[in-house]
């Protein structure tokens, strides 16, 4: 009985740590953004970024990563840009106070690459898009590198607004630790 009890214990604990989410390293984690305006790039950070993923290469299925943006913490390095940014013409923060992605699926294509099925809501409107992911892994620290383009028009972001790029290109690099 006692045999059993322990071989529970140890199946349960097992489960319980192969599920653990990986705690954020904030220093390394970041979210860059890139458009043109008039054929000039602008580039931003967003330094409030929380990413919860339980990433995990050998158990794609249960795996996940969802992320949360907060679009205060907009950086241009230019005040009066990151004000326009948060205006209704662009992100409308005064109503809108996060850009977030939660994951459907997430699964890897033949060449091994690994590809990332998100529903990413910005400005209320909730589009789902093919995200690849760059995963490195071990035991206790992971990294997670994404960059893709998404299009402005999607979701209404800076509507009517001369000279702007039709997409902005996002770079997101997660690190974390178990």
């Amino acid at each position: 009985m006692l045999k059993s009890l322990l071989f529970f214990a140890l199946i349960c604990l097992t489960f319980s740590v192969n599920s653990q989410e990986w705690n954020q390293n904030n220093k390394e984690t970041k979210v860059i953004f890139s458009a043109k305006k008039f054929q000039v790039k602008v580039k931003g950070t967003f330094s409030d970024v929380i990413i919860h993923t339980n990433f995990d290469s050998n158990d794609l299925d249960k795996s996940y990563v969802n992320v949360k943006i907060c679009l205060k913490s907009v950086s241009t390095g230019r005040k009066g840009r990151d004000k326009k940014i948060l205006s209704k013409k662009f992100f409308y923060e005064q109503k809108h106070k996060f850009i977030e992605l939660t994951s459907s699926k997430i699964e890897k294509k033949e060449n091994g690459d690994i590809l990332l099925l998100a529903d990413v809501t910005i400005k209320g409107i909730t589009k789902e898009l093919q995200i690849p992911l760059l995963v490195s892994e071990n035991d206790k620290n992971i990294s997670i590198v994404s960059n893709f383009n998404i299009k402005s028009k999607d979701f209404k972001v800076g509507e009517g607004s001369l000279g702007m790029s039709k997409s902005a290109n996002i770079l997101v690099a997660f690190s974390g630790t178990k």
